[in-house]
């Protein structure tokens, strides 16, 4: 979640802070978590005005959760 905060914090311009919440799901593959994400705005900007681009930044890193759910096994990323 960290990660994947820090990829969209400077993707998408108008954030003053990005949170993201990663959770296994039963019965779901490991790599296939639910993702909620909650943004804190600069002044004068709106959900509406960043919410693509968030989504599609979401979307993109999603691809690739296969791979770092590898590389992290691996021991490639710290877990702190």
């Amino acid at each position: 979640s960290q990660r994947l905060a820090q990829r969209i914090h400077p993707a998408v311009p108008g954030l003053a802070e990005v949170y993201v919440y990663l959770a296994a799901r039963i019965g779901e593959p490991v790599d296939h978590p639910w993702i909620d994400v909650q943004v804190v705005l600069h002044e004068g900007v709106a959900l509406a005005d960043v919410e693509a681009a968030v989504r599609a930044t979401v979307e993109a890193e999603a691809e690739g959760f296969g791979e770092f759910r590898v590389r992290l096994s691996r021991g490639e990323f710290p877990v702190c």
